[in-house]
């Protein structure tokens, strides 16, 4: 059949807590204004006095729309004078796409988890970032209230973990069916601001890159393994 090209919606309506109301439209209308214009949208807000929720009707861009009002009470939320922190994780990059998830999914609820805010920059961002890095590399920056950093880490290490459980899983299935052939191991294991290895089979071996393990095990219970320049043909176990 014919395919009609995707065509970002025009028109949306959405109901925020009335309780946010107040700012969404900021001081002077000055926050709802200064969204109208950046999206070139019309944006209504109407709220019936009594009721729990507030309705802001959308229509323009949309998807831009939407994300700048997510985005003001999101800042609005943000508790005056907290000291935030800011930590750097290191994540393989062919392990990104599968961390963030389908547009954004497992990043998004991440977020909400830790209450942190977790992203994705250009390793030039990060200013002790490992020497010899490319500059198309991305680091994953975590930002947010200095007692929740500690565990925004833990939960995307597990997140990641996640993920390379998954990849490993594929790439010893294909080494198995004899679909490797030459090429190098696959991955390695992310790697915390100091430069060590956070967790996993690999742990506390430092300079170890992942290169595979027994799919049939516990990813606790893998052996440590070694890449040792270029793929031999069969797993280096140390």
């Amino acid at each position: 059949g014919v395919r009609m090209p995707l065509v970002a919606p025009t028109f949306k309506v959405i109901t925020i807590p009335a309780s946010q109301k107040g700012a969404l439209i900021g001081r002077g209308g000055m926050s709802i204004t200064g969204i109208r214009q950046q999206s070139m949208s019309e944006i209504k807000v109407t709220h019936n006095e009594g009721e729990p929720l507030a309705t802001i009707t959308i229509t323009g861009n949309v998807p831009l729309a939407e994300k700048l009002i997510t985005d003001q009470l999101a800042s609005a939320q943000k508790p005056k004078g907290e000291a935030w922190e800011v930590r750097w994780l290191e994540v393989p990059q062919e392990l990104i796409g599968k961390t963030i998830g389908h547009g954004g999914s497992s990043l998004r609820e991440m977020q909400e988890k830790s209450g942190c805010k977790l992203s994705f920059v250009p390793a030039t961002e990060w200013e002790n970032a490992p020497e010899g890095k490319e500059a198309d590399r991305k680091v994953c920056r975590i930002k947010g209230p200095a007692d929740k950093v500690e565990a925004a880490q833990q939960i995307l290490i597990e997140r990641v973990t996640e993920v390379q459980q998954q990849h490993l899983n594929k790439t010893v299935s294909k080494w198995m069916k004899g679909g490797m052939g030459g090429g190098k191991g696959y991955g390695s294991m992310p790697r915390a601001a100091n430069g060590g290895l956070p967790f996993g089979p690999c742990a506390g071996a430092d300079g170890l890159d992942w290169a595979g393990g027994d799919p049939s095990q516990p990813w606790g219970q893998q052996p440590q393994l070694q890449r040792q320049g270029q793929w031999q043909g069969q797993w280096q176990q140390q």
